[in-house]
């Protein structure tokens, strides 16, 4: 399936940034965190109260409507905030000292996650059924809340405006609702997303602040317009296609249908060379006592770990799927079971979760969207690997272990991921293969 070569209409795009607040500044934060926990689990516990309620209900008396969806998930907390204020104003006073908007992007949240696995039963979508939503447990889940922009109430400065909007709001900043904290300093410049945000095109749909890492942090979603042109792929419609093959021992080999390797890309590994290390942080979490503050201490330990192994996974996948982007044409990559693949055995299950694939997959492709070029997902059962790249014979399944590919008929001899890339970069020209084996295979 080949993607159009003109961009998304529009283009989605987000940016984090790291958040200095004052003390006073973080409690509020993580207040409201706690409120969006507190509000999803309402919306979840009416739920249940209310599918119970009709089981139980005596035969001729209506049901209650079940809250599912956005709307049911705002509409169901609404109620029982509404009921609760009028009868414990003094129990639940502290609801009109919050942000609402806070409240209710956590109710929708509720209402969405009820909703996916009535969706999943009643339009046979395919994969696995989503589990039902639980409850989030207070020192266990992440503290984080979203934000809408329905009022245009986070803004930045607009720098090179005559009418600065923000005249006193400095360059690394953000200003939030007053319930929120205000203005809030931000660790990194914000330049590149003032610049977008003085299109008139740019709007500003989400903000969303999290504590990650022993830091607050701040990830704008904007949606704006098109990629200048200057920055899309050469409109060559004679570039021959580059076939790019996922591997184990090596993250990526690109390739021309002519055989050449074009680039190798390494897997950066992080889990593997960190996996000594958080076997003995996840050792010492398991012996220190619950409760204790040393466990906290040692949960911290862990945790930034994790998290140091994820950044710099992600940051090789989006660095290199933004580059392939820009460079190629046209690219055409292999459809493989990453969900299939993650449930063999131990050590191959380990590999592939460890390299990213799925996620550079869908970066690539948002990117390549991005940059007007074209992308091609040869078919699943396109034999890359079994293939000869020279006659095109296709041969037996070929061992993990064995590296280099031999032809039993004309004796060509190549590097296993090679080969898979050249014969990728030579799909487009070729029929629709029939349902044989897997491409990985």
């Amino acid at each position: 399936m080949a993607l159009t070569p003109e961009p998304p209409e529009p283009r989605f795009t987000s940016f984090k940034f790291t958040m200095m607040p004052t003390p006073e500044q973080a409690a509020g934060f993580a207040r409201h965190a706690g409120a969006a926990r507190f509000a999803f689990n309402r919306v979840l516990g009416e739920h249940i109260r209310i599918k119970q309620h009709n089981r139980a209900r005596p035969e001729g008396t209506p049901s209650v409507i079940v809250p599912y969806g956005k709307l049911g998930g705002i509409d169901a907390f609404n109620k029982w905030k509404k009921r609760v204020l009028a009868e414990e104003p003094e129990t639940y006073g502290w609801l009109r000292e919050l942000h609402q908007r806070v409240l209710e992007e956590a109710s929708k949240a509720a209402g969405e996650a009820l909703d996916a696995r009535r969706k999943w039963y009643r339009e046979h979508r395919k994969g696995r059924c989503p589990g039902h939503a639980r409850f989030k447990k207070k020192g266990r889940s992440r503290l984080a809340f979203r934000l809408r922009n329905k009022a245009k109430e986070v803004r930045f400065r607009r720098k090179g405006e005559s009418a600065d909007p923000e005249p006193d709001l400095p360059a690394r900043a953000v200003r939030l609702p007053a319930k929120l904290g205000g203005v809030v300093r931000l660790r990194e410049d914000t330049r590149r997303l003032r610049r977008l945000l003085a299109k008139p095109e740019t709007r500003l749909w989400f903000a969303t602040l999290a504590f990650d890492q022993g830091r607050w942090t701040l990830t704008v979603n904007l949606q704006t317009g098109p990629l200048h042109p200057a920055t899309r792929v050469a409109s060559d419609d004679d570039a021959p296609p580059v076939g790019l093959d996922l591997g184990l021992q090596t993250f990526a080999v690109l390739a021309t249908a002519a055989g050449d390797e074009v680039e190798r890309l390494q897997h950066p590994r992080p889990l593997r060379r960190g996996l000594d290390t958080l076997r003995r942080r996840a050792r010492a979490h398991a012996r220190k006592a619950k409760g204790s503050k040393n466990r906290e201490k040692a949960r911290r330990r862990l945790q930034s770990l994790h998290a140091r192994l994820r950044n710099v996974r992600h940051d090789f996948v989006r660095r290199h799927a933004s580059r392939l982007a820009q460079t190629h044409r046209h690219l055409v990559v292999e459809t493989l079971n990453l969900a299939g693949l993650v449930r063999t055995r131990r050590g191959i299950a380990r590999g592939f979760a460890d390299s990213a694939s799925a996620l550079f997959l869908t970066k690539l492709k948002t990117r390549v969207g991005w940059h007007a070029g074209q992308l091609t997902e040869a078919h699943p059962h396109f034999p890359s690997t079994r293939r000869c790249s020279a006659c095109g014979h296709v041969g037996d399944r070929v061992p993990l272990g064995q590296r280099t590919f031999h032809c039993c008929r004309c004796g060509f001899e190549a590097d296993r991921d090679t080969n898979a890339a050249s014969n990728l970069g030579q799909y487009p020209g070729l029929p629709l293969p029939t349902s044989e084996k897997p491409s990985g295979s």
